[in-house]
């Protein structure tokens, strides 16, 4: 059959028509590859399964609008309460469009990838592509699209759960992360920036250090728990500055295992100049199964915008009023942080919830607002019952006094979760540190005075103030006990180490 000129016009004028009338009717969906095995495979189970993490996070005052989370994307059995921390700061916050950036595990290869579906599933539904902005970012220089890639990946799914259950409705533009070149972060961030408003949320997706030998990293062998912690808030510290180019340093420099490197080092970049970071909460899978011979990091942290200025104005303040780092806190100072443990304690005990302290309260000075490291020490009739804390600085003190009571109580994994019974047994002891220090030498240490840190390649350990005179060390003594902690020859402190050192003013309730 032959086609006139006039009818050949309109036939293809009507297939221009179909190619720019808006996107497809079909849908493409990629389906759950995890439900039943890395979380439940039920919608009611599911949803209970989420709903429990979210209610087991304690108050966490806010610090403005979630600009950026990092979100950990091992099975929720071990991240999910971790998970549970960044996800709670945004429940019920309208946004209209998340953007996922996770790394890739089971594939090689170059740049981002975008999958070319219109819907990601979950028992509890489907999470619909913001399709428009999916085909912009991959028609971008960096961008592509390998279904390969998504097929089975499980660290962009395992957010999605979270997400449907605090925000609800909202679109998705999902990313996996293959290998990226220093020189080609800058230009991958601005295109991903290009579309991220104020009603849009950034998640980047990673585990921290995976740590023994079914990982091949085996940086110490002595002390694990204490030296992971101090190798993950290495990179922790890093990013909290926003600093990319350090925490790529850092990275390669330790060999640090944390899968979601180039993920995080996007959002750093992403992310606006005034954004203010915090880590919410800090745990490896050895605290889950107290199997230290294999562990992964887990790290929930979010990243606020300026809230009108006031967020920004407070933290002016407060700097400007703030007394010395090594200032002694007072005895009515002391007696406010006492209080505070034994109440987070009580309250925890009896309600499952922490209790809120507004910063405006008076009893709250500049000292205890002051970010400081600190621990808190339980003792059930002069026997220890938990010790938890941070050496270095990273929460408002006040806030670090309740974080770590409530983890000396019921995250301290060499005994059992505290009893509402042993209350009226229990003694409280808190440790403020001063923030470390570098020394040049050994001579530098004071035995009573400094608690001290070395290290020395991907070693690391440390020992409180407290700890040398309680044994008759000398700064010898000291040092050599110190390398064997941290997986070196008791001669290892002489041969290139470097040092640190802090003091610790340690009150109690008696």
């Amino acid at each position: 059959m032959r086609v006139g000129s006039s009818a050949l016009s309109f036939v293809l004028m009507g297939v221009i028509a179909m190619m720019s009338c808006g996107e497809p009717k079909a849908e493409k969906i990629r389906k759950s590859v995890l439900a039943g095995t890395w979380y439940e495979g039920t919608e009611a189970g599911l949803r209970a399964e989420v709903d429990g993490f979210l209610a087991k996070v304690p108050p966490i005052e806010p610090g403005g609008r979630v600009l950026g989370l990092i979100s950990p994307h091992a099975g929720y059995f071990y991240s999910g309460q971790a998970a549970a921390y960044g996800y709670a700061q945004i429940q019920g916050t309208p946004y209209h469009r998340v953007v996922v950036i996770a790394p890739s595990h089971r594939i090689a290869f170059h740049g981002i990838s975008i999958p070319d579906v219109t819907h990601y599933e979950t028992p509890l539904g489907r999470v619909p592509l913001d399709v428009k902005r999916c085909r912009q970012l991959r028609a971008a220089s960096g961008f592509s699209s390998f279904a390969d890639v998504h097929a089975r990946e499980h660290s962009l799914e395992i957010q999605l759960p979270f997400l449907q259950r605090v925000l609800g409705e909202f679109e998705l533009v999902p990313m996996v992360v293959g290998e990226i070149r220093e020189d080609e972060y800058a230009d991958l961030a601005s295109a991903i920036a290009d579309i991220v408003d104020e009603g849009t949320l950034v998640v980047a997706s990673s585990d921290f250090t995976h740590y023994g030998s079914r990982f091949g990293y085996l940086p110490f062998s002595n002390d694990v728990k204490e030296n992971l912690e101090n190798l993950d808030m290495g990179a922790v510290d890093f990013i909290l500055k926003k600093d990319r180019k350090g925490f790529l340093e850092y990275r390669a420099k330790t060999q640090a295992t944390i899968c979601g490197a180039a993920p995080i080092a996007l959002l750093i970049d992403v992310m606006p100049k005034d954004t203010v970071g915090r880590l919410l909460t800090y745990y490896t899978s050895g605290d889950v199964t107290e199997d230290w011979d294999n562990s992964v990091s887990y790290v929930s942290m979010a990243f606020y915008g300026p809230n009108g200025g006031e967020a920004r104005e407070r933290k002016d303040e407060r700097t400007a009023s703030a007394r010395p780092e090594d200032e002694s806190l007072s005895v009515a100072e002391q007696e406010t942080l006492l209080n505070l443990a034994r109440e987070t304690l009580e309250t925890y005990a009896r309600t499952k919830k922490t209790p809120e302290w507004a910063e405006d309260d008076p009893r709250l000075t500049p000292l205890l607002k002051s970010e400081r490291g600190v621990f808190v020490t339980l003792k059930k009739k002069g026997q220890l019952r938990g010790c938890i804390g941070h050496i270095i600085p990273r929460l408002p003190l006040y806030r670090g006094v309740m974080e770590n009571a409530f983890n000396a109580g019921w995250r301290d994994h060499r005994f059992p979760p505290l009893q509402r019974s042993e209350m009226l047994d229990l003694e409280i002891e808190i440790s403020v540190l001063t923030p470390p220090r570098r020394v040049s030498s050994p001579q530098d240490i004071v035995i009573g005075k400094h608690g001290v840190i070395i290290e020395k390649g991907h070693h690391s350990a440390v020992y409180l103030p407290q700890v040398a005179p309680e044994q008759g060390w000398d700064v010898e003594e000291t040092l050599t006990h110190l390398s064997m902690k941290a997986g070196l020859p008791p001669d290892g402190w002489n041969q290139g180490a470097t040092f640190s050192v802090f003091s610790a003013e340690v009150f109690g309730e008696k």
